[in-house]
């Protein structure tokens, strides 16, 4: 068992650059891409987080396939922060949610984390859970406000949306916004790159699960 993540030195994402080259790190890389517990759309946030192009995120995993302990493990190989989200849990189970989905906050700095779990809890009924929520998770802010808003004007048009690429559409997980989604579509593009470069498995495995789900929609 690791270290509670308020006691795990901040070393490693203080020297990122560097530690991504490390030995560790591409242990991690290789657990993150052989698991069997993550999604592919969790991978592509771990990733992303470990390589700081964002700074907090939210995934889950299947506790059938996978022990906390190793989930743990992997995310401390690669150098990214983590606390369990128990609260979370305890309000999937209580509401019926799969009881063998277990779920981390994972950030780039204790202090991310630290906001995150203030707003991860919208069960308890906090005014703006959503939106602090989000901006804990570090998404676009424009996307912020088309996700949490009940105005369908603020989402982008169908027209709009088939300007994506299937690439684009493999990996989006969040929303778009009619006024800004060319500028968040760019965010998601740097996300892309860097998947690319650093794990084409993780990055097959994001494309190939795109076009089965297209074709079994059909």
């Amino acid at each position: 068992m690791k270290e509670p993540i308020e006691q795990i030195p901040n070393n490693k994402q203080e020297n990122w650059i560097t530690y991504r080259e490390s030995a560790e790190f591409k242990i991690g890389l290789k657990e993150l891409e052989n698991s069997k517990g993550i999604l592919s759309c969790s991978k592509v946030i771990v990733l992303a987080v470990a390589l700081n192009i964002k700074k907090a995120g939210l995934i889950d995993f299947d506790k059938f396939l996978e022990s906390y302990e190793q989930i743990e493990d992997m995310l401390s190989n690669l150098g990214v922060f983590f606390t369990r989200d128990e609260a979370r849990e305890h309000w999937n189970l209580k509401h019926n949610g799969d009881p063998y989905v277990g779920f981390f906050i994972i950030g780039s700095t204790p202090e991310t984390i630290g906001e995150a779990m203030k707003n991860s809890k919208p069960f308890e009924g906090q005014e703006n859970w959503d939106k602090n929520f989000g901006e804990a998770m570090d998404f676009p802010s424009s996307s912020i406000e088309a996700f949490v808003s009940k105005d369908k004007s603020l989402l982008p048009s169908e027209d709009e949306k088939d300007k994506l690429t299937d690439e684009e559409k493999a990996f989006l997980f969040f929303k778009l916004s009619k006024d800004n989604w060319q500028v968040e579509i760019q965010w998601l593009e740097q996300i892309i790159s860097a998947i690319k470069v650093y794990s084409p498995k993780i990055y097959n495995e994001v494309i190939d699960n795109y076009y089965i789900r297209q074709k079994q929609n059909k």
